[in-house]
């Protein structure tokens, strides 16, 4: 069943603000925490930086059949590409004189390849969750008569990238002109490396479908409940290899957890919702527990902030659950 040309506008909208949001906003962490005409100009960078490859990542899937395996892969990608080679922060010591930048990079320090694999995991799954795969699971449950199609032509599709492309040069050249070195021939042809592998691997296995299996299926909102449990519970970890281990453990085990119940008969598409709504009640839990990292945020300002993001992004969840809830068909266990 297709849905009317505006409610596939609407999800467009909705994918290209929801991403920044969850991206950037809902964690609190800025000194435009509370200032509502920073927030709304903020879009204008921040919708051509993380909505516009977020439409990208979604079109590309759906387009050419990738599960969410295939999507996630692409997310990872991304996620690499713009932590690794756009801002370079994943190698550097110090960043753009951000309090503690050192502390939580230089515990887990590889040396050889000169990156934290703290900052490296929160970064990349920072954007394949954040960035990405969450908010395009919640705006597509909006729409789940369309969940499966394409929403841009072939211009739409050029528009979005090109949009991204310069956003991520403008990032860039501006890495390039205030910080101290770029990164290293040897770290850039590695990550390009890795992300060529991603790339190939969401365009490979990334399509293929599973078999349905007759299985027992955790309820949606089980599911939801201890993934916002576990997406709180990863983000208080320390920067240390403890909490590096903890942290990947955590995420493997909703990892595995998804691919075995996504087999099941049972699985819907309230269950996509779910996962991607419990991660991002993480990110709004703490974001309202944590505290901007630059002064200036007065305390209404702070929690008037988190309080409205959370209130809008609890009322998008609610309605895509009962859209997808009143969806005949039930998700496929591959998708």
């Amino acid at each position: 069943m297709k849905t009317s040309r505006g409610s596939r506008w609407a999800a467009i909208i909705c994918l290209l603000v929801l991403s920044p949001v969850c991206a950037e906003y809902v964690a609190a962490y800025d000194e435009t925490t509370g200032d509502v005409t920073a927030l709304l100009s903020g879009l204008l960078f921040f919708i051509p930086l993380y909505g516009c490859p977020a439409l990208v990542i979604r079109e590309v899937a759906r387009r050419t059949g990738m599960t969410w395996d295939g999507m996630t892969s692409l997310a990872a990608a991304l996620g690499i590409v713009q932590a690794g080679l756009i801002d370079q922060s994943l190698f550097r010591l110090s960043y753009r004189g951000i309090p503690d930048w050192a502390s939580w990079a230089t515990p887990t320090y590889v040396e050889p390849m000169g990156f934290s694999v703290y900052l490296a995991l929160i970064f990349v799954m920072g954007h394949v969750i954040g960035s990405f795969c969450a908010p395009i699971a919640i705006t597509e449950s909006l729409v789940p008569g369309q969940r499966s199609e394409s929403w841009l032509g072939p211009v739409g599709l050029g528009i979005a990238t090109g949009l991204y492309l310069t956003a991520a040069g403008l990032i860039l050249n501006d890495h390039l002109v205030s910080e101290s070195a770029a990164i290293s021939l040897t770290q850039t042809v590695v990550t390009s490396l890795i992300v060529v592998g991603l790339v190939v691997l969401a365009a490979t296995v990334g399509r293929r479908r599973r078999e349905t299996l007759t299985r027992w299926c955790s309820p949606a909102l089980l599911l939801f409940v201890v993934v916002g449990a576990v997406g709180v519970g990863k983000e208080k970890l320390p920067p240390t290899w403890p909490g590096v281990a903890v942290h990947i453990a955590l995420l493997a085990t909703v990892a595995l957890a998804a691919l075995w119940f996504s087999r099941s008969s049972s699985w819907t598409r309230l269950h996509e919702l779910a996962i991607a709504a419990g991660f991002v009640t993480g990110l709004a839990v703490t974001g309202f527990t944590s505290e901007p990292l630059f002064g200036g945020v007065t305390t209404l300002e702070k929690y008037g902030h988190n309080t409205v993001l959370a209130v809008a992004i609890a009322t998008l969840v609610i309605v895509g659950a009962r859209r997808s809830q009143k969806a005949v068909e039930s998700v496929p266990q591959s998708s």
